[in-house]
C-alpha cells in the first residue's frame, strides 16, 4: 500500500477554509453565469468544472488522503477531475443537441379561471351562477381543442365513465 512518509512536526495547509473561499467564489461566479447563460444547464456545468478543479487543487495540499492502490493516485484528485469532464461533458452534450435556454417570461400563462380549475374565483366567490361560467369554461375548451366535446362517449362500453 502506497503511503507517503509525513513529518508531524511540519505544518500543514487549512484545507477547510480553502475549500470555504473557493466555494464562495464559485457562488459569486455562477450567479453571473446564471444571469448571462443562453445555454440551458450552463450553471450546473460551470459548477461542476469550478467545483473540480478548486477541489483537484485542495486535495493535493491535504497530508491525510485516501490513494488509489499503488499508483501514488489520491482518489479525491482523480473524482474532481471526472467531475471536470462531466461539466465540460455537460455543455457539449447540450451544444450538440442545439438546446436553448427558455426563460420563464417566454412560457405560457394559463388562467385557472378560464379554464374552470378547482379552487378558482368562479367556485370560490359565492355566485350561484357557477354552473354557467362552468359551461362556457368546456364550450371554450372544446372550441379550443375540438377532439374535446361533452357529447362525444369515448369509452368501450358506452357507459357512465364518471368516478363514484
Amino acid at each position: 500500500m502506497y503511503a507517503p512518509t509525513l513529518n508531524p512536526d511540519l505544518p500543514v495547509h487549512p484545507t477547510f477554509f480553502y475549500e470555504f473561499l473557493a466555494t464562495l467564489l464559485i457562488f459569486v461566479i455562477l450567479i453571473f453565469v446564471r444571469k448571462r447563460s443562453k445555454l440551458p444547464y450552463a450553471t450546473v456545468a460551470v459548477y461542476c468544472i469550478l467545483y473540480g478543479i478548486a477541489r483537484f487543487f485542495i486535495e493535493g495540499l491535504r497530508t491525510d488522503s485516501l490513494y488509489i492502490a499503488d499508483t501514488g493516485l489520491r482518489s479525491s484528485q482523480v473524482l474532481s477531475a471526472v467531475l471536470v469532464v462531466v461539466g465540460f461533458g455537460i455543455i457539449a452534450v447540450v451544444r450538440y443537441l442545439g438546446l436553448k435556454r427558455v426563460a420563464a417570461s417566454d412560457t405560457e400563462v394559463i388562467d385557472p379561471a378560464k379554464t374552470g380549475a378547482a379552487g378558482t374565483t368562479d367556485e370560490t366567490s359565492g355566485n350561484s351562477d357557477t354552473s354557467e361560467t362552468n359551461r362556457t369554461s368546456k364550450a371554450d375548451e372544446a372550441e379550443d381543442h375540438p377532439e374535446i366535446s361533452e357529447d362525444k362517449d369515448i369509452s368501450t362500453d358506452g357507459g357512465d365513465d364518471s368516478i363514484t
